[in-house]
């Protein structure tokens, strides 16, 4: 059972960008302890592992959920 119209997705893609915000990639990139390539590949469109989607999400105080796109559940952490 639905209970109505569910809110639209944020991209991966956007959350992404908004997190880094006025860093450098390379600068997000380590503080997160990724690759700045792979940040790279992400702002381009390509989807996390589930394993590197939690290390986002851990090391920017943010849930999974929210970094997925999803709106209906508590935004940040």
């Amino acid at each position: 059972m639905s209970s109505g119209p569910q809110p639209p997705k944020i991209s991966f893609q956007k959350r992404l960008r908004s997190l880094i915000g006025d860093r450098t990639v390379s600068g997000f990139a380590r503080e997160v302890g990724l690759s700045e390539s792979l940040v790279r590949k992400y702002l381009q469109g390509s989807e996390p592992t589930l394993s590197k989607a939690r290390q986002i999400a851990r090391n920017c105080n943010v849930t999974i959920d929210w970094l997925a796109g999803d709106q209906s559940s508590a935004s940040r952490r």
